[in-house]
């Protein structure tokens, strides 16, 4: 049937990739450099657990989301993080996560930007990483409806840390999303919904987004 042939179809094209980065494909570690370009330097600071410098992992055994790369991208005295699914020791239903934000949080520091990990999920954006990165603006990407209507991101625990963080400014998100209770007036004040895509761009000593301009804060 024709879902039978869309994936056959989708493991010629992997086959294919495979084939095509035959001997140029490097596995990340912690502490890979990527240089992507004259003074734009994103380190991996986290894989499967495992901290850059630290070798630590968390004691509690990770699920699929804290397995999650992590990467701090620095140009001049701007830096920004991106965690993917990471996990902060909240709950999946029944099942407390991996804490793995609070070890990341001491390696990474202050931030100018935070791409908000796992799309606003309760099981991540705890207390400890939040305070310790100290993001002046956040980035959720997220959606409204579809399958979003399950897991209800971004969390209202998640949007109420955000509240108490002195330094957070703004908060963009890529779709109103689907926050249990819906969003309140303060949420409203906060979150800038774009309904599509968010540019962010720097020259090392500001950045902008989406037409805003910000200074970044130098530590």
């Amino acid at each position: 049937d024709r879902g039978e042939a869309e994936l056959g179809e989708r493991s010629n094209q992997y086959k294919e990739y495979v084939k095509a980065i035959e001997g140029k494909r490097k596995t990340i570690r912690p502490g890979t450099k990527l240089d992507l370009g004259p003074g734009i330097l994103a380190e991996c600071v986290v894989v499967n657990g495992v901290i850059v410098n630290r070798g630590a992992r968390p004691s509690r055994r990770l699920d699929e989301n804290g397995h999650s790369i992590g990467l701090k991208l620095k140009y001049g005295k701007f830096d920004y993080f991106t965690g993917g699914d990471l996990t902060g020791g909240g709950n999946s239903g029944t099942r407390a996560t991996a804490d793995v934000e609070t070890l990341v949080a001491e390696v990474v520091g202050d931030v100018d930007v935070l791409r908000v990990n796992h799309h606003g999920s309760s099981t991540s954006s705890n207390k400890a990483f939040l305070e310790t990165l100290r993001p002046e603006v956040a980035v959720i990407s997220v959606g409204t409806g579809g399958v979003n209507l399950r897991y209800k991101h971004p969390a209202r625990d998640v949007l109420n840390r955000f509240h108490r963080l002195p330094s957070l400014k703004i908060v963009f998100q890529t779709n109103r999303g689907n926050t249990s209770g819906g969003l309140q007036q303060r949420d409203r004040d906060l979150l800038q919904i774009t309904n599509g895509t968010i540019h962010l761009s720097t020259d090392g000593t500001r950045f902008i987004i989406n037409g805003q301009t910000f200074a970044v804060d130098g530590e």
